[in-house]
């Protein structure tokens, strides 16, 4: 049954090819192609330390129709940057605001989707509490499993989860993290993320090229992503073998001295650094190479293995949250994280036995599990019960 969804999203694209929260865009997109009613409602708080990238951001309310999902966005500036929860409580102004904007165009939905608890979780309840609309989360953020966030924030989040009518986690594992932080009466559900539809729609997977064995790895360029691990295990393993290299794409903080690590390492010739890369440069990127590489600090779930896998690339990954719930013997080796030697030996054991891994099975399988279709079958369920269809 088809229904009318609202997402609030607690991070989302700001302009065309951003990362951050394409995800979320991507979901909502595909729950509007199989036949739902779908509504994106966004309040992009800026902190005060990001003023001057507030002024470059577009100013009033933006409405717009993004591929059959009604998009409502607002960019807002937190100037009270000294308040105690003053960030919180421009989240839940602004965000009011504009979701009542969009009611005055669309109706009321029958069901609000949260993308992570904080701030988007906040603004759910308080909207239930006034229009009686139920909420479901699905929690992404690394922040839980790295225990980055203080009392008054968990106090916050935790309110957020009690009201909420159906909790779901990304992966099996982060499930076990949320269960052991929040209240033991949640029970959290686990639905995976969904594969983007364009990685479906590739049709030839032939390697691009052959002449050089490939590893790569597509990520934010930040410390938890362990990009200094890989850099370092690829030494230890294939250091001067010219037929072997390693490419990285993406763009971040931690760009410039991985660059200077290779080059320390002696490795620069065999690392290409591609820089950001738009989604259709990923699936070009996975297609030219043999294998994907993960080497997480942690991660909820793993977007980038799934990807790698529906291009029928097996992959070598840490056991950091997300990708043991993903990766079977099938797909590739999951070794211990923060372990170079561990993860030198799954390269060369990748290395060695490449030619065991079949790529159209690789493919079939992530598609049973993550495709479209799938997921969405998923979640049509959870709506359907919190509605009470």
């Amino acid at each position: 049954m088809a229904n009318h969804l609202c997402l609030f999203p607690s991070w989302y694209p700001e302009k065309e090819g951003d990362v951050g929260g394409s995800f979320f865009r991507e979901q909502a997109i595909a729950l509007s192609r199989h036949g739902h009613q779908v509504g994106v409602v966004y309040a992009n708080i800026f902190s005060f330390k990001k003023f001057k990238n507030y002024l470059k951001a577009p100013k009033g309310t933006l409405i717009f129709n993004d591929e059959g999902v009604e998009t409502y966005i607002k960019n807002d500036l937190c100037f009270l940057p000294k308040v105690p929860n003053a960030y919180s409580w421009f989240c839940l102004n602004t965000g009011m605001k504009l979701f009542e904007r969009y009611i005055e165009g669309n109706g009321k939905p029958d069901v609000i989707h949260v993308h992570s608890i904080l701030h988007g979780g906040v603004l759910a309840k308080a909207v239930k509490e006034k229009y009686g609309i139920p909420y479901v989360i699905t929690e992404h953020s690394t922040h839980y499993a790295r225990k980055l966030l203080n009392d008054k924030q968990l106090e916050l989040a935790q309110g957020v989860v009690n009201q909420a009518n159906s909790c779901i986690a990304v992966s099996e594992p982060f499930a076990q993290v949320l269960s052991d932080i929040f209240d033991s009466n949640t029970n959290w559900l686990t639905i995976p993320n969904i594969l983007s539809s364009r990685f479906e729609q590739v049709s030839d997977l032939s390697l691009t090229q052959k002449k050089i064995f490939t590893f790569c790895n597509a990520s934010l360029l930040t410390d938890i992503k362990g990009i200094d691990i890989l850099l370092r295990a690829f030494t230890s393993a294939f250091k001067g073998s010219k037929h072997i290299q390693l490419k990285i794409g993406g763009d971040g903080p931690s760009k410039v001295k991985l660059i200077a690590l290779s080059k320390e390492l002696g490795i620069e010739q065999q690392v290409k650094f591609l820089g950001r890369l738009s989604r259709a440069e990923v699936v070009d990127m996975i297609l030219e190479s043999n294998a994907y590489a993960l080497s997480s600090h942690v991660e909820t779930f793993g977007v980038s293995i799934i990807e790698s896998l529906a291009l029928g690339r097996p992959v070598v990954a840490t056991r950091c949250g997300g990708p043991e719930s993903i990766v079977q013997p099938s797909d590739g080796y999951l070794v211990e994280k923060d372990n170079v030697q561990a993860l030198s030996d799954a390269l060369i054991e990748m290395y060695d036995n490449y030619e065991k891994f079949e790529s159209s099975d690789i493919r079939k399988s992530c598609l049973n599990r993550y495709s479209e279709s799938a997921v969405i079958e998923l979640l049509s369920k959870v709506y359907a019960k919190v509605i009470g269809c």
